[in-house]
């Protein structure tokens, strides 16, 4: 994966194909992304949300092969799984995203 530096919000939106030996199969869009630990020291990002035709879907970090050129991911099979329910995992977009977050003295910060 070519992604090393940038924001997890430049990948909202972006289309996700799965890669075949002809043309790529269009998977669905980026709707956000998970951590199954939160509340680890170092927690990861476990896997991504798409919107497909067929609902909500989860992709695992380890089905994603690629984030190209164009900024297409390009995952090694079409996600069947649906997508994690909130209380399973934090939803990086939905959950934090352009939240305020305030620290224990009370500033705010955005």
């Amino acid at each position: 994966m070519s992604f090393q530096e940038g924001y997890l919000s430049e990948l909202v939106g972006r289309t996700a194909v799965v890669a075949r030996t002809g043309p790529q199969a269009s998977a669905g869009k980026i709707i956000d992304f998970l951590v199954a630990k939160p509340d680890d020291p170092f927690p990861t990002i476990d896997g991504l949300v798409l919107k497909t035709k067929g609902g909500e879907r989860y992709v695992p970090m380890a089905d994603v092969a690629d984030l190209d050129e164009w900024g297409i991911i390009v995952l090694r099979a079409l996600p069947e799984t649906p997508a994690l329910p909130e209380d399973q995992a934090l939803h990086l977009v939905r959950d934090l995203f352009d939240k305020q977050i305030v620290d224990e003295i009370g500033r705010a910060h955005v």
